[in-house]
């Protein structure tokens, strides 16, 4: 039984390890044939360019990597722009060997047999770029790179307004704190005391309360206001204040 079950993991695991090579080679393939086009095309620029000590190099690297037949023609191209005789008849006699119906067969004939003479042979032709590219590769899109938010200035009427608004608030709530307090001395002057005492108490006391709720309630409103600029500055959304006297109500309706 235990045989019949290590036979039957071994099994599996070479299962495993098979799909996992496949997988690998599959991998390093795809890699290798996305490297062999960038090369090709990088010769392609490079003979645009008149470089061809550059596009043999290109060309030949990724033949190396793709094992295409139509590449040779592109070092062989390369090679006799170069004057490289001996190097140019070669690879014209490897492309014909492995392509030997090629479209171009003519013009390789022709140069075989210029290179293969006993004078210096004539410079080819000018001939069409490279014939044949690598398979392409499939690349997943690219989405376009995001373009940042516009600069906004900052909500300066909305920060100052908000600023005024608290410092009003701050001065009527210390206004109507000290007024409660003058007003507490008072009520709480022991049974017998002197009115002249206390008379100014409680004056400071009717004349601050309802100067710190005037400036209590505008400040409140000052800062509602301050927090609706803001919010208009920044949202795309409308945003409006309600005003009521005493800073009885404030409110702000804003929408992102």
């Amino acid at each position: 039984m235990m045989a019949r079950m290590r036979m039957g993991w071994g099994r599996w695991a070479g299962a495993i390890l098979a799909g996992a090579v496949v997988s690998l080679a599959a991998t390093a393939n795809a890699q290798g044939i996305e490297r062999a086009r960038a090369l090709f095309e990088a010769g392609r620029v490079a003979v645009s360019e008149g470089d061809y000590e550059a596009a043999l190099r290109h060309f030949t690297e990724s033949h190396e990597l793709s094992q295409r037949p139509q590449l040779l023609f592109n070092m062989a191209n390369a090679a006799d722009r170069l004057r490289r005789d001996q190097q140019a008849l070669e690879l014209y006699r490897r492309y014909l060997e492995e392509l030997p119906e090629a479209d171009n067969a003519a013009y390789v004939l022709a140069r075989i047999d210029a290179l293969s003479g006993t004078e210096p042979p004539p410079a080819p032709d000018p001939e069409p770029e490279p014939v044949v590219e690598p398979p392409p590769v499939l690349v997943a899109p690219v989405p376009p790179p995001r373009r940042p938010p516009p600069e906004r200035e900052p909500p300066i009427a909305g920060i100052a307004t908000l600023a005024a608004g608290a410092a009003f608030a701050v001065t009527g709530a210390i206004l109507v704190g000290v007024a409660a307090s003058e007003r507490a001395s008072v009520d709480g002057a022991p049974i017998g005391s002197r009115w002249s005492e206390y008379e100014g108490s409680h004056q400071r006391a009717n004349t601050l309360a309802p100067i710190g709720g005037v400036l209590l309630g505008l400040g409140v409103a000052a800062a509602a206001t301050g927090v609706a600029l803001v919010v208009v500055h920044d949202g795309e959304g409308e945003a409006s204040v309600a005003i009521a006297p005493w800073g009885a109500g404030a409110l702000v309706r804003g929408t992102f």
